[in-house]
């Protein structure tokens, strides 16, 4: 009797003990859950889901991967001409570009920069600036990368009506409809030109009887203004290039910026009209001739002119006046227009810099009502503090992260494109498990419906309880961020943490579960949850048509939970269970019954 007491005493007895009571509330919860000492598989995974699969649900599959896919259109569907035929054989599907990668924007941003270069530089050649080697170099960039943007154009997709269409033929139809044509003509200006001034800069052209050849190359220097016809496409880059903007913040700043630098432009080109009507007298009495700009340098006479430009939009004055009644009517003209556009542009700016501002004003201001109203309930300090820092995290996360409530437009889009959105914010997530990932290979309609219905995303604060021991498990969760503190049992033995890519409660899933333990947030924490019977409806209701045996999984992982120690049983992860290798032999058995687990069970012998 002395000894039995003496080893219940010391702390290896006290371990047994504490094993023995943790292994008693296991067995308890277990008994409440399946009516036994056995946990077993849901119903749906119970049967054999490897039969043929019925006409109906052949016809279902179908018919949903029909109305659910709005992703890419790759291959035509019928070939009806030779052209077409021959064309799409010349331009193979790999070639063909999405428009939304990050090459195709840095492409386009390259074209608005080259746009705005003969925005500045064709009208300053009213100053005659002179040839140097540097705009020498960016005019033969410029002429080499419109003549490679004709041929880069029949190479990339583009959306119609949601749909992203990556046919070759249909690609080159839209294009040479639309901007083929007006591309050609520019490009085709621009290589002529510089034909004719190569032809020029010969010597012998004299003696070949070209003494003309001066007014063709007038001509054609004229001819290159058409070249600011390349403005209209500016707004359809702006638009593909704020698609990819995310943040709220940087699309107002880039409004602003587009303001702007509009006013500035406008006011380029009045400078060199001023300056040419200014010329057009330059025998008479002009303001060129009455300041003397006549035959001051290149940067005085461009630096009065802007300022004379400017001084029209703002209530500001400078020493140029008009001299004459041609630029008398054109200061006119250039006053009646800044006094209508002008205000236009300010009061665009305007409500953009107040759209800034009240993006943080918005939510101070909810905050102190939030204040207010925990202030009149007397709330204690404690959990006062708790929740203002909760939501001060929360409005923190808000400017970069918006909640799927939040957003009004999102029910206006089509269940194809919701199921597209959904796949692409929980797939992540969720094919961390091994499982997933082999199901999304398998059966990917299948997996989209999942992330669509069964699957949402909430945030914790530090201290939330996110599940307490003995509740009923209807959840599987998914950690984004943060960590979780979890420990099995009421009190806090076998603490495991939780971190990202990591998951609790798997178990639910596959058969009736309650909770082990309890888990607890010890930073803030971002989680997906999986509703367990919405997975099983939608996973069981779709069988089995593919390779992968769901069924079959399941029921290896209850075999696992019967085989496991009672203390080892919990809502984290089971070391002990070989998830790649579950999902192997539930992918290449014939059927899903005791073979696969008898093969599954010898090869984890051979394993131990």
């Amino acid at each position: 009797m002395a000894d039995s007491t003496s080893s219940s005493d010391s702390p290896r007895g006290s371990k047994r003990i504490e094993d023995d009571l943790i292994a008693t509330r296991t067995w308890t919860l277990m008994r409440q859950i399946s009516g036994g000492e056995e946990f077993k598989p849901h119903m749906c995974w119970d049967k054999d889901t490897r039969s043929v699969p019925t006409l109906a649900r052949v016809r279902s599959t179908i018919s949903e991967l029909r109305s659910n896919t709005s992703g890419q259109v790759r291959a035509p569907a019928l070939v009806v001409s030779g052209l077409e035929k021959t064309w799409n054989r010349m331009i193979s599907p790999w070639m063909v570009q999405d428009p939304s990668t990050t090459s195709r924007l840095c492409w386009d941003v390259v074209g608005i920069l080259l746009i705005c270069y003969d925005v500045v530089m064709l009208p300053l050649a009213v100053f005659e600036p002179g040839d140097t080697l540097v705009l020498s170099i960016f005019t033969w960039i410029t002429r080499l990368f419109w003549t490679s943007d004709i041929a880069a154009s029949f190479l990339v997709g583009f959306y119609e009506g949601g749909v992203l269409v990556m046919r070759p033929w249909m690609i080159a139809k839209r294009y040479m409809a639309s901007w083929f044509a007006f591309d050609i003509a520019l490009v085709a200006i621009d290589w002529a030109q510089e034909g004719v001034e190569a032809m020029e800069s010969d010597d012998g052209l004299e003696s070949l009887g070209l003494a003309r050849m001066g007014k063709t190359v007038r001509v054609m220097r004229l001819l290159r203004i058409l070249r600011l016809l390349r403005l209209m496409k500016l707004p359809k880059l702006f638009m593909l290039i704020e698609e990819r903007v995310q943040s709220e913040s940087v699309t107002v700043a880039i409004s602003i910026t587009r303001f702007t630098v509009s006013i500035l432009i406008i006011n380029h080109f009045i400078a060199c009209l001023w300056y040419m009507i200014g010329l057009m007298h330059e025998k008479d009495d002009s303001w060129l001739v009455k300041y003397g700009a006549l035959d001051a340098s290149f940067g005085k006479k461009y630096s009065m002119s802007l300022h004379w430009s400017l001084t029209q939009f703002t209530p500001s004055t400078m020493e140029v006046f008009p001299q004459n009644l041609t630029e008398r009517t054109f200061s006119l003209v250039v006053v009646v227009f800044a006094m209508i556009t002008f205000s236009s542009f300010i009061s665009s700016i305007t409500t953009a810099m107040n759209q800034l501002r009240n993006m943080n004003s918005e939510s101070a201001k909810a905050l102190l009502t939030f204040q207010r109203y925990i202030r009149n309930r007397k709330i204690t300090q404690s959990l006062s503090i708790r929740m203002q820092r909760h939501l001060a995290k929360k409005l923190l996360r808000g400017r970069n992260a918006v909640d799927e409530k939040d957003v009004e437009l999102i029910q206006q889009l089509s269940p194809p494109l919701l199921m597209d959105l959904h796949a692409e914010i929980f797939l992540p997530e969720l094919c961390c498990h091994a499982f997933f990932r082999q199901y999304q290979d398998d059966n990917g309609v299948v997996m989209r419906k999942l992330c669509h219905l069964a699957a949402c995303e909430t945030s914790v604060s530090v201290g939330d309880v996110v599940f307490a021991c003995g509740e009923v498990a209807g959840k599987m969760f998914f950690m984004k961020g943060g960590v979780l503190k979890y420990c099995r049992g009421e009190d806090e033995v076998d603490i495991v943490y939780v971190k990202t890519n990591d998951w609790l409660s798997e178990a639910c899933l596959w058969t009736p579960w309650r909770h082990l333990g309890h888990a607890q947030a010890i930073s803030s924490c971002l989680l997906v949850l999986l509703d367990a019977q919405l997975f099983i409806d939608i996973v069981g209701g779709a069988g089995f048509v593919g390779r992968f045996n769901p069924a079959c999984y399941a029921r290896l992982y209850v075999d696992h939970l019967n085989s496991m120690d009672p203390i080892e049983i919990g809502d984290d992860q089971h070391p002990s269970f070989d998830i790649e290798h579950a999902c192997k032999v539930s992918t290449q058995v014939d059927s899903p019954d005791s073979n696969a687990r008898l093969q599954y069970e010898q090869q984890q012998q051979q394993q131990q």
